[in-house]
């Protein structure tokens, strides 16, 4: 759990937003078993100022993203709208069939289209 808050852990106060990004090698240099990950998303919420934390997860020929949320962001309407997802307005999940780097790269594409709503609901 450090080195994915340490070394994996992005925040973006401007936005309100952290996210963590765990690779199939971190996984496998961690011997991580199916469960070692939970609740990870929730952490970065306990940051001052954070309400939407999302959690990356590399897998063999995916990515599993996390997303977590205080306040009125609907995580369940972003996990649906981007990543073929859905869930709970506060806790959701979803998927992306691209590489994680470029995942990531379209989460912060679509991240700054919401920067208004992210900022003024919470």
């Amino acid at each position: 759990m450090g080195m994915a808050l340490n070394e994996r852990m992005t925040v973006l106060s401007e936005l309100r937003t952290a996210y963590i990004s765990l690779t199939k090698k971190d996984l496998t240099d961690f011997n991580h078993v199916k469960g070692d990950t939970e609740g990870f998303v929730n952490l970065p919420l306990s940051i001052k100022g954070i309400n939407f934390s999302v959690l990356f997860i590399e897998k063999d020929n995916f990515v599993k993203l996390s997303f977590r949320s205080r306040g009125r962001f609907p995580v369940n309407e972003f996990a649906s709208k981007y990543f073929a997802g859905g869930g709970h307005r506060n806790a959701s999940g979803g998927e992306s069939y691209d590489t994680l780097e470029n995942t990531i790269k379209y989460f912060l594409k679509v991240l700054e289209e919401n920067a208004d709503r992210l900022k003024n609901v919470f």
